[in-house]
């Protein structure tokens, strides 16, 4: 008995097929008969997910290589399409880069309430020898003082200017004006020789500390002021002292 393989299946392969699916000789004749007469079906495989983010990105590149390829000078500009996508990118890139600086081109020198400076702290490795609530026979302290070896180095915080100071109380001293706050003043008194003068980046050396002035010994002193600059350039105080930060006076004395 001859049995008839399925159309598009090799005889010999069928032959194989019913072999290996049961040995033919054990299988019943209904079921062989059966498995004879049907036609094998194959099933295809399953695609993979397609990412549609991807596919329009691809797309976008495909459309900007065709419009870049066919793109011609105008008559009247002389300007390709291209170049005009070319210069919007750059605006846009432009306008990021700006407002993302501007964003962080502000910063508050003074302390705020959980960054207060108490007595006794510990700031670049210096003691805190005295806050703003220290009392004076000249009134209230308002300052902060770290307790600095005669000689070290003391820098500048931020990017900024400086001009000197000198009299009886603070002794050799320093105005400091930062670029990136310009409504405040930072004082440094009893410097050990008077500071380098004009302007400076963050973190170069423009002072030693020292012991000039009214004081008990070589320390730094530190007090910040909110100020106005008014019609004619000059500098006002406004209000009372503030506190510095803990950043400001670590930047002072440390290197980063």
């Amino acid at each position: 008995m001859t049995y008839r393989e399925p159309d598009g299946v090799d005889e010999q392969d069928w032959d194989a097929y019913l072999k290996v699916s049961g040995y033919i000789n054990q299988i019943p004749p209904t079921v062989l008969q059966s498995a004879q007469s049907s036609r094998p079906t194959f099933q295809l495989p399953s695609l993979p997910k397609v990412d549609l983010g991807w596919v329009a990105i691809a797309g976008f590149g495909v459309l900007l290589g065709y419009m870049y390829m066919t793109a011609t000078p105008t008559e009247e500009t002389n300007v390709t399409l291209w170049d005009k996508i070319l210069s919007t990118s750059k605006n846009i890139v432009t306008f990021s880069a700006n407002h993302t600086e501007a964003a962080i081109d502000f910063i508050n020198p003074a302390a705020e309430m959980q960054d207060t400076v108490r007595k006794g702290d510990s700031i670049a490795g210096f003691v805190v020898t005295d806050d703003m609530n220290g009392v004076r026979d000249y009134g209230k302290h308002a300052a902060i003082d770290l307790g600095t070896p005669e000689g070290t180095s003391i820098r500048m915080p931020y990017d900024g200017t400086i001009k000197p100071v000198e009299d009886d109380n603070c002794g050799y001293g320093a105005y400091i004006y930062l670029k990136q706050a310009p409504n405040y003043q930072i004082v440094l008194c009893h410097l050990l020789t008077p500071p380098l003068e004009g302007e400076f980046k963050a973190q170069e050396i423009v002072a030693r500390s020292g012991a000039t002035g009214r004081g008990s010994g070589p320390h730094l002193h530190v007090q910040l002021w909110k100020i106005e600059i008014t019609a004619d350039g000059q500098v006002k105080r406004v209000g009372k002292p503030l506190t510095p930060s803990k950043d400001l006076l670590t930047r002072l004395l440390r290197s980063f």
